[in-house]
């Protein structure tokens, strides 16, 4: 088995070809990026120049197409961007260097193959075949391909996640594509955000079948060797042991792989070398991506899971089955609220994407009031009208102002104790917080862990920027650790930690020298041994906690040992604690409900930390910073347990 590190393909080298850098067809992506958008984004490269040297300069023909530029190279060939001289249209032009064709036959009918496919499943999410020959002139294999102008879905997660709505988009169009190909008997074998292209109107289209199965025909379709193909990070556990017996399920965990990757940013599992990241998708708990983005609705959420099941027989049944599904996941989730920047008022039309959110009714209007809007006529009747209606709007559906956020204040119901629900936060953003138990019950899970309850409630942040100021919706009540984890809990995760505890440390000491990278995934592994999901809190969530809900704990006299009164131990005094979100000076947050910042900076919150007269001190206010990779003993975690 080979890795090309340029494509990261996983592939199996032909019987009987010589040894060497060869690969189980090209590994080339048969679609391209849009004009004037860097090449290596669509067509990775492993910067080596094309295999025999063949290449095209700009004004040669080659079949129909002249060449007008190269639109990216990778170690198995290069796509050009031409103009086909019957058609009259632009076309994207991939090329099988020569070398491969002369050193295996298979190469070049593997490569027509490819071609055949895809002129035999035509359907609009799937990236139309205009020809596929030899030219005799050079020799050189090529297929003639729709040209697409938008991208790929890789060029869109360089830029950060993918609003889930958006995700799910993209998923019914490529779950589309997958039914017309089971019409066809055909498993693609290597879905990923690559081969994900997207116009500029945004319609999906799924590209390189140059790994795709025919189990209509005997023998699997002609592959020259199957023992392991795909992409690595997106294979499903049975691929990777026996690519050539795979159904339509495989693709259907390519695809939640894909989804993963799309709404986290990240793929589901990270390794050092493709042997171990092999293993972990073979053998690991699949971790939820609510771990490492605690806000994505749970519908997004629990469909990559079902679509990832180790086991095909837990993944919905067909492609069929699977578009039912993501539809029906999609219908859940409406428009993703607009990012607001920092310091800004909130629009009354931002609604938060947490259910369940509804705005409040309107009190009926005063008969006097319709009876002055009614007096006003004439050309400039219409506009005073609608000025004096979003007065007396405004009137009746105004919202209280936030809860003050001083030492000593805190809201009329800081934690939904009152026994009735709650339906006011500062703004004009409405949510129901559901009556509950109130915050500091205790328990302990099956690792020994004790976790505190924090009740839903509605708080004034005072340590994170672009809230203060502002109220704040904690919509959900959940456990947060009683104390920071310790070394005991975190050595069943990773026993080498042990050479990094302290000099004197015991095993009930706070864990330090934890990056936060690890923290995310020590909680994937509790997840998939325990009876629920553990991630890092929010910035928000912390504060709030730590503060209980500004009920009028002095949150300035907190020293080690101090306990709040919700019954939180040390959250200052101790290590400094990871939070979920990235690092900025001035964060920006779609919704004051449940707010989290998941910028693209790998910088992460840090809060808590050594007691304020401490040198680098933190308290319960202080802000820090770090990259997430970075370990340092001054740093540790504390976990949340969902309700």
């Amino acid at each position: 088995m080979k890795f090309d590190a340029g494509s990261e393909k996983t592939i199996a080298e032909p019987a009987g070809a010589a040894a060497g850098p060869v690969s189980d067809g090209p590994a080339l992506q048969p679609t391209v990026i849009a004009p004037g958008a860097p090449a290596t984004a669509t067509v990775p490269s492993s910067g080596r120049p094309m295999a025999g040297g063949a290449e095209l300069a700009p004004g040669q023909i080659l079949g129909r197409c002249r060449i007008e530029r190269e639109l990216g190279r990778g170690g198995m060939g290069a796509v050009y961007l031409a103009h086909h001289l019957t058609l009259e249209v632009p076309v994207a032009v991939k090329v099988l260097p020569p070398h491969f064709a002369a050193k295996n036959p298979q190469f070049a009918a593997r490569f027509l193959r490819e071609g055949r496919l895809a002129a035999r499943l035509a359907h609009p999410n799937l990236m139309a075949v205009r020809d596929a020959d030899r030219d005799e002139q050079t020799g050189l294999h090529y297929l003639v391909l729709e040209f697409v102008d938008g991208g790929s879905v890789k060029d869109r997660i360089d830029a950060g996640p993918i609003a889930p709505a958006e995700a799910l988009d993209i998923a019914i169009g490529v779950a589309e594509a997958l039914v017309a190909a089971a019409e066809h008997r055909i498993v693609h074998r290597d879905i990923k955000p690559d081969n994900i292209m997207l116009t500029r109107k945004g319609q999906v289209k799924l590209a390189d079948l140059g790994l795709a199965k025919d189990i209509g025909q005997e023998g699997g379709g002609g592959t020259m060797s199957e023992a392991m193909m795909g992409t690595p990070a997106y294979m499903s556990p049975e691929q990777i042991q026996d690519a050539k017996h795979v159904d339509a399920r495989a693709d259907l965990y390519s695809l939640g792989a894909t989804l993963y990757h799309m709404l986290v940013g990240a793929t589901p599992y990270q390794a050092d070398s493709t042997v171990h990241l092999l293993m972990k998708v073979v053998h690991e708990p699949l971790p939820d991506p609510r771990v490492r983005r605690p806000e994505l609705p749970s519908a997004a959420a629990e469909l990559c899971l079902r679509l990832m099941a180790k086991k095909p027989e837990d993944r919905p049944a067909s492609a069929v089955v699977a578009l039912a599904e993501i539809r029906a996941a999609r219908a859940k989730i409406g428009t993703a609220p607009p990012t607001l920047p920092a310091g800004a008022p909130l629009p009354a039309t931002v609604v938060s994407a947490v259910p369940p959110v509804f705005a409040a009714p309107p009190a009926p209007p005063k008969r006097g009031a319709l009876w002055l809007l009614a007096g006003f006529a004439g050309a400039g009747g219409i506009l005073v009208f609608a000025a004096v209606a979003i007065v007396l709007l405004w009137f009746f559906l105004r919202v209280p102002e936030p809860p003050p956020t001083g030492p000593g204040s805190g809201s009329a119901d800081p934690a939904g104790q009152s026994g009735s629900p709650s339906a006011v936060v500062a703004g004009a953003v409405v949510a129901v917080i559901p009556s509950g138990p109130a915050s500091g019950e205790r328990k302990t899970d099956r690792f020994g862990l004790t976790f505190v309850r924090v009740a839903a409630g509605d708080y004034g942040p005072r340590g994170v920027p672009g809230l203060a100021g502002t109220g704040v919706r904690i919509s959900r009540s959940f456990w947060l650790g009683e104390r920071e984890m310790p070394w005991s809990a975190y050595l069943q995760f990773d026993p080498a930690a042990q050479g990094r505890m302290p000099p004197g440390a015991t095993p009930q000491d706070p864990v330090t020298n934890v990056s936060w990278d690890e923290a995310v995934r020590f909680c994937e592994w509790l997840t998939g041994r325990g009876e629920a999901r553990y991630r890092l809190p929010t910035e928000c969530e912390w504060e709030y906690a730590a503060s209980a809900g500004g009920s009028g704990f002095d949150v300035s006299a907190a020293r080690a040992g101090a306990v709040n009164p919700w019954n939180l131990i040390d959250l200052a005094g101790g290590p400094w604690e990871w939070c979920a979100d990235s690092w900025e000076a001035a964060p920006t947050f779609a919704s004051p409900i449940d707010p989290v910042n998941q910028g693209r900076s790998r910088l992460r919150v840090l809060r808590g930390g050594p007691d304020p007269t401490a040198k680098y001190g933190g308290g319960i206010l202080a802000r820090h910073r770090q990259e997430q990779a970075v370990r340092a003993p001054s740093i540790g975690l504390r976990l949340v347990q969902e309700d």
